[in-house]
């Protein structure tokens, strides 16, 4: 929290108009979905998802034919699990 509230404060310095709990929310959003950021703690690269998820969604229910279940590869019912040592 420290962290967040020193970056929003830098930031505020620097001429943000946001509120501070708004500067605070976006750095710590900024840490959830990059990583650390940079030094004044709000990136200026491209931000790289710390994670990936892919979802399957059958067409009908993309087009809103029907709502068939979504598939997440991987996870559920179909996914092999090691044997028990």
């Amino acid at each position: 929290m420290d962290r967040a509230d020193a970056a929003a404060r830098a930031a505020r310095a620097q001429g943000h108009p946001r509120s501070l709990d708004e500067l605070r929310a976006d750095y710590l959003t900024g840490v959830a979905i990059r990583g650390w950021p940079d030094d004044d703690g709000f990136a200026r690269t491209t931000p790289v998802p710390a994670g990936r998820v892919f979802v399957v969604v059958p067409f009908t229910t993309a087009v809103g034919l029907d709502d068939s279940p979504c598939e997440l590869p991987g996870y559920g019912w179909s996914v092999r699990r090691r044997p028990a040592r």
